[in-house]
């Protein structure tokens, strides 16, 4: 494990820098470039319009004119000698150019507001949450609080973000004389539809039910190597836009997909293949819709359907999350074929962790996932606040939906609750699962409850702890009858798993299956596909485990797990201790238990 490098104070002293007598010879030799001709900025003139006519006549009446808005990619191509306009002109004293209005179909935003602006701008968060979130991801600080829409959109360059969200949600760019949807705008490699003296004004953007954008970014640049944009519309079509830039031969392009409904495409391994579109675009996306219920059909209920694996977290005793370690796990459970993992949930211990740990576990786990499976994060957090942040931050990260709990020392109401989900989920677009666990957060979900936070949009799942009377039929019933036909219902308590899942449980969220996924995966797909005898064989061969769990707590046991597997997840986080000697040798009889598991079930032979 690499520990952090940590900063001390010097033993001695600097000695004082001795003054210099003259010129730096590293400037003398720029001033000597600059005089014999290098690279001088060439001549150009400038103009600051006071009014949109005035800038409209100036590209119109002048020689070679240059529209400077947040300037993020013309002044990069005026110092690379790629633009050499005559005049500049600068539209940042323009009144009227910038700001956010909410309108009667959506939103309007100036073509002057910057990135920054419409990421955080509550209006846009309110009515099209997905804009926002794409304007988040947009390059780095420096460029979201320079560049701007109106800017972005007339370079259209294949590597930029907004053209698939315009594209996707059906926007309208507004210019000094028209309309122009945003299907006739985009119309080739950093061409658009605008006049030689035609600029864009305002973008107008529609509400729509539930939009998400995904992008494969460059990791140098942040710029978009592919991006997808899905959005539903009113009448449950789903327009869908991808931006694809290539790095290595400079092209790329936008595009409307076109509107899908139905149940998409699969891929041999059976997942939507729009897990894998545009070249590793986050799994996640909507691209079907039940029309009855209004929930996307495939997008949700596959994210949390089948098994999501619960791997450790590892880390120091100081809660350094060791990243190369949590790498070694992550592919561990994508090259065994889990159905999705689930990271930083309590066999990952969030609660141990602080924020900025919690941020780098996300992002090295996105990282090594790679798009290859969905990737599901727990964003429980004391405050609402918190939450929100952490859910924010997941998405950023390439996170495929979220996990949340009712953390509170004080025990909360059925109305504190609801509006802590009601919070966090209006500030995300990804699908969100309920975690109803009373064994950590001391609440319990009522089935009203359940019901109330089923209607919101994008809360899809809930991940139930195993009922205290064993009837998972009943209460499976009993949910089913008051949530909608798309809300998926889960199961956690490894120990109950088979019987929950051979019950109509539509998913097993194992701590198991973080160090196991192997027979892990054997018992949910047996459970899964009514092959009874088979789950049963399986269930019994984890039946030394169980009661290791049952009697240790399963944190605990799975690091005896690792341990025997010699896997890197270090020590549990303090005061958590580690089982006794008897406890940790009964560990590794029980995966020798495990592993003499036959090939084939009793009734297969």
């Amino acid at each position: 494990m690499r520990s952090p490098m940590r900063w001390a104070p010097r033993a001695f002293p600097c000695p004082p820098r001795r003054p210099r007598c003259g010129p730096s010879p590293r400037r003398t030799r720029c001033a000597r470039r600059r005089n014999e001709g290098g690279h001088a900025m060439y001549a150009f003139d400038y103009q600051r319009p006071a009014a949109i006519a005035d800038a409209v006549a100036l590209l119109r009446d002048l020689e070679e004119p240059k529209l400077l808005a947040g300037g993020q990619t013309l002044l990069p191509t005026l110092k690379q000698r790629l633009a050499q306009p005559g005049t500049l002109v600068d539209l940042s004293r323009i009144p009227g150019l910038s700001g956010i209005e909410a309108t009667g179909e959506g939103v309007r935003i100036g073509a002057m507001t910057r990135h920054a602006a419409v990421a955080n701008s509550d209006t846009v968060r309110a009515i099209v949450p997905s804009l926002a979130e794409l304007a988040s991801v947009i390059g780095d600080p420096a460029v979201r609080n320079r560049g701007t829409i109106g800017g972005s959109l007339a370079n259209n360059d294949p590597t930029a973000d907004y053209p698939a969200g315009l594209l996707g949600l059906g926007g309208t760019i507004l210019t000094d004389r028209r309309h122009i949807a945003a299907d006739d705008f985009f119309t080739g490699l950093f061409e658009t539809a605008l006049e030689e003296d035609e600029m864009i004004v305002a973008v107008e953007v529609p509400r729509v039910a539930r939009a998400a954008y995904r992008k494969f970014r460059n990791p140098a640049s942040r710029y978009a190597m592919a991006g997808v944009f899905v959005a539903q519309g009113a009448g449950g079509g789903l327009p869908c836009a991808a931006c694809q830039g290539d790095a290595e031969a400079g092209g790329g392009s936008d595009r409307r997909l076109g509107a899908c409904s139905g149940p998409p495409p699969a891929t041999a391994g059976g997942r939507p293949a729009a897990a894998q579109a545009a070249a590793g675009v986050r799994y996640g996306l909507d691209c079907a819709c039940d029309r009855a219920g209004g929930r996307p059909e495939w997008a949700m209920t596959a994210l949390f359907h089948g098994l999501s694996a619960f791997p450790l977290t590892p880390a120091d005793d100081e809660g350094i999350v060791d990243t190369d370690g949590l790498g070694i796990l992550i592919q561990r459970l994508v090259e065994a074929g889990v159905d999705s993992i689930g990271l930083l949930g309590s066999t990952g211990t969030y609660a141990y962790l602080d924020p900025a740990q919690r941020g780098r576990a996300v992002a090295a786990a996105a990282e090594a996932v790679a798009g290859r499976v969905p990737l599901i994060v727990s964003v429980g957090a004391m405050r609402t606040s918190w939450a929100k942040a952490l859910a924010r931050e997941a998405e950023h990260a390439g996170a495929a939906g979220l996990l949340l709990a009712p953390l509170s020392y004080t025990p909360l109401t059925e109305g504190e609750v609801a509006r802590h989900f009601r919070a966090v989920a209006g500030t995300t677009a990804l699908p969100l699962c309920i975690y109803n666990n009373p064994g950590t957060t001391h609440f319990t979900f009522s089935r009203a409850l359940i019901a109330e936070l089923a209607a919101i949009p994008n809360i899809a799942a809930i991940k139930m702890p195993l009922p205290a009377d064993g009837d998972c039929a009943g209460e499976l019933a009993a949910l089913k009858r008051e949530t909608s036909p798309g809300f998926a219902v889960g199961y956690s308590g490894d120990w109950g798993a088979a019987a929950a899942l051979l019950a109509g449980g539509q998913a097993w969220y194992s701590v198991v299956a973080g160090l196991l996924p192997k027979p892990a995966l054997r018992l949910t797909r047996a459970a899964l596909e009514g092959r009874v005898d088979e789950a049963e064989m399986v269930n019994a061969a984890f039946q030394p485990l169980w009661g290791l769990f049952r009697a240790h707590s399963s944190l605990r046991i799975m690091y005896e797990i690792a341990d025997c597997l010699s896997l890197p997840v270090g020590h549990p986080p303090a005061p958590l201790g580690r089982v006794d000697k008897t406890a940790a040798n009964a560990v590794g009889h029980a995966l020798d238990t495990l592993m003499a598991l036959p090939e084939t079930a009793p009734s297969a032979r």
